[in-house]
């Protein structure tokens, strides 16, 4: 199944699992039975204008899929009447169907980002915590699209964050599962493993074996990815138990693609065909036309595995055939067309076949299909002797790569960028770019040693077990032959005693187990929190800011300013004294924290010439001494929006700092009017920001485990009503929790 593929059928799961949460979120109780001629006519009749609100919105969400142009209609309809009689629910409701509206049927991503935005918003502060996790999720869904992977995975993990809060299992299950198919498309396959088995086991608690089996399916393509084919078969199989046990055709047939497409892997290619042609049987008998694509896109591939051209070329032709008109579809039977086509030296075929195979990675923004694309382009250039145009394909493919974190794609980018660089006679880029295919070549090695030893240990493990449960079993038997010979030879008091030594043995024996194994979580634990503390403090004492900040110092003391290179030294030393004492406590008073805030503020405020102002506003029924939270949340997100969101800009720079009081808990705010997210786009990918927000979401998973009421984190555009972002604001909302 290709990449694209696969990235769909996630997405349309996800809003299965969360689909009876949305129809039950949706219903009006009173108009909830009622079909839509009758809707349409109550609509026509003396109601209150909230009931109207209610009815159109209910309209607007059961045609989005038959009749769109009335959804949008009814949608714009309940959104300017409830505005009107501010009635917000009914907006938060209005919005959200907006954003399904051009999420699934417009495929305009970022209009609906803005839409889930405003009902997300608009539910958090109605404070209705089952509308504002699906809001998340369907963000999610949209950011996933737009290929803004790390806002994708931040809205996964404040869904999971508002389900856990819930108990909604099922709304976790796919929430993991989701995050896992994105980690793993990112090449991210520890924490992508990780994600599937938290999937498996809520599906297991739920006992929802349809859930249970895509995680399991899921977790064996990650396997896959790492070649880890003798697991991935296993995973394999258990998917197909689950299969059988629900007597699904389908289901059946698709554990069978995948298993033949394993035997393939492993070159045992009698197995191989022989499970394709059996899923091939039933895909015909119960499946859809893309099944049956699928299926002989997977044959052709067996065939060009053994050499047979013509006959890989007649299925890859006929699944294209059955996807013409799907253009996510008919990417993996187009690309092995390509393939064979390069094989036989038909090079202008291939060329035309990648480029379109680009164009639609270019539509549906999948960077990973079109970087393999710009690399097959640059090798066929290659192969026509036009070296120019193939170093340059391959330059913008080792870009994209890059930003993919693709390394065996870098891997051959590099090896084909010093064969063309060395034919042209242009040798210090050739040896320039041998050394980095040395380099990655190298890595590769290590990450395929890694993997081989953690097999190697997962298999050691087993044999252990095994001889270990062997060993059991021996005596076992042993002592129940005993036993059957004390049975006739001593009293029924003796026997009981027995019992009761095996008994206390087995007890003894348990709680040893559940010793080791909680001294081995408190290390394990330990040392995560020791090394988030680390990173967390290396956060904070950015080199940079001391070395700018020790630079206007040095300009005071040249232009004879004692008095003031003094006082911003004394508040600087007062700064990186709190900082050393903070990081070593999980909860400070909120007093030192606001202390260093304004030590940290005043300082930047001197490095930037006073291009921006700061206000700290605090309710007033807080009363700073009492009140404890995580230290140095806020800081690193200042530094983002001074640094790439305000120094840059010609406006004066504002940042609020807000802290009120609600409901029992600290809200926790900081706003700018910087640049705003799209704007800082490279740096919250791969700079100050990512790392910002990573840390700080390690840090709240520390802290909230095994708390009912948690710590939670959110990142918000600014918008105004000319759709343009004026700022960004980061919220936590932290329990109550009293200095002791």
């Amino acid at each position: 199944m290709g990449i694209i593929t696969r990235a769909f059928l996630f997405s349309l799961w996800i809003l299965l699992l969360t689909g009876s949460s949305l129809q039950a979120n949706y219903v009006f109780e009173p108009y909830s039975k009622l079909d839509n001629d009758s809707l349409e006519q109550l609509l026509t009749e003396n109601i209150s204008v909230s009931g109207k609100v209610d009815i159109l919105n209910k309209l607007a969400e059961r045609y989005i899929h038959s009749q769109a142009d009335k959804t949008l209609s009814y949608s714009q309809q309940a959104l300017s009447l409830s505005t009107n009689i501010d009635h917000p629910a009914g907006q938060a409701k209005s919005k959200v169907i907006l954003g399904r509206y051009n999420h699934f049927i417009r495929n305009d991503y970022k209009q609906a980002i803005f839409w889930y935005s405003e009902g997300l918003n608009q539910y958090r502060e109605l404070g209705n915590l089952k509308k504002e996790a699906i809001a998340y999720v369907l963000l999610a869904l949209s950011y996933e699209k737009t290929g803004e992977v790390d806002l994708c995975m931040e809205s996964y993990h404040c869904a999971i964050g508002l389900y856990q809060e819930l108990g909604d299992l099922r709304g976790q299950a796919g929430a993991w599962n989701n995050m896992g198919n994105i980690s793993s498309w990112k090449g991210n396959y520890d924490a992508a493993m990780d994600y599937f088995q938290q999937s498996i086991k809520a599906c297991q608690d739920l006992g929802n074996l349809h859930c249970e089996a895509l995680a399991i399916d899921n977790l064996g393509q990650t396997l896959v990815k790492q070649a880890s084919f003798h697991q991935a078969l296993k995973a394999n199989l258990d998917y197909l138990k689950i299969a059988e046990q629900l007597s699904e055709p389908l289901m059946i047939a698709g554990g069978l693609e995948k298993m033949g497409t394993l035997f393939l892997y492993l070159e045992d290619y009698d197995k191989a065909i022989e499970k394709y042609e059996a899923a091939l049987i039933l895909f015909r008998e119960h499946g859809e036309p893309w099944q049956i694509a699928q299926i002989l896109n997977d044959i052709g591939l067996y065939y060009a595995k053994i050499n047979r051209e013509q006959q890989a070329l007649k299925h890859f032709r006929e699944a294209l055939e059955l996807v013409a008109e799907d253009q996510v579809r008919s990417v993996p039977p187009l690309s092995n067309l390509g393939d064979i086509y390069f094989e036989r030296g038909e090079y202008t075929l291939a060329m035309n076949t990648y480029k379109k195979v680009k164009r639609l990675g270019e539509q549906h923004f999948n960077d990973r299909t079109i970087s393999w694309c710009l690399a097959k382009i640059g090798k066929t250039h290659a192969a026509m002797g036009k070296f120019d145009q193939a170093i340059d394909y391959y330059l913008r493919g080792v870009d994209l790569a890059t930003q993919n974190g693709n390394i065996n794609l870098l891997d051959e980018l590099y090896a084909q960028l010093n064969e063309a660089y060395t034919i042209t006679g242009q040798f210090e880029k050739a040896n320039h770019y041998l050394q980095l295919y040395v380099e990655v070549n190298d890595s590769i090695m290590n990450i395929e040693k890694n993997r081989q030893i953690r097999e190697m240990e997962a298999k050691y493990e087993y044999e252990h077990h095994q001889k270990a449960i062997e060993h059991l079993h021996a005596k076992t038997a042993l002592l129940e032959k005993e036993n059957e010979i004390h049975l006739l030879q001593i009293e029924k008091t003796n026997y009981l005693i027995i019992i009761l030594v095996i008994t206390l043995a087995l007890i003894l024996l348990a709680f040893l187990m559940i010793v080791l194994f909680w001294r081995q979580h408190k290390i394990k634990s330990r040392e995560k929190t020791i090394l988030l503390r680390q990173k967390l403090l290396r956060l904070q004492m950015n080199p940079h800011f001391i070395f700018n900040f020790l630079a206007s110092i040095q300009g005071y003391i040249y232009e004879k300013k004692p008095a003031e290179a003094a006082d911003y030294l004394s508040d600087f030393a007062n700064l990186i004294r709190l900082y050393l004492e903070n990081s070593r406590h999980e909860f400070i008073s909120l007093k030192r924290e606001i202390n260093g805030l304004k030590y940290y503020l005043n300082l930047q405020k001197l490095l930037l010439k006073r291009k921006f102002s700061y206000e700290i506003a605090i309710d007033p029924e807080i009363n700073q001494s009492d009140f404890e939270i995580p230290p140095m949340l806020a800081q690193p997100f200042i530094e983002n929006a001074l640094e790439h969101g305000i120094s840059g800009s010609d406006q004066h720079g504002k940042i609020m700092v807000q802290f009120q009081l609600r409901q029992g808990q600290l809200f926790f705010e900081v706003q700018d009017n910087g640049t705003g997210i799209p704007q800082q786009k490279p740096v919250i990918s791969n700079g100050h920001e990512s790392l910002a927000i990573k840390i700080t979401q390690e840090r709240l998973d520390i802290l909230n485990r095994g708390k009912k009421v948690k710590i939670s984190m959110g990142v918000q555009e600014m918008i105004n009503d000319s759709r343009e972002i004026k700022g960004t604001k980061i919220s936590f909302r932290i329990p109550y929790k009293k200095v002791s």
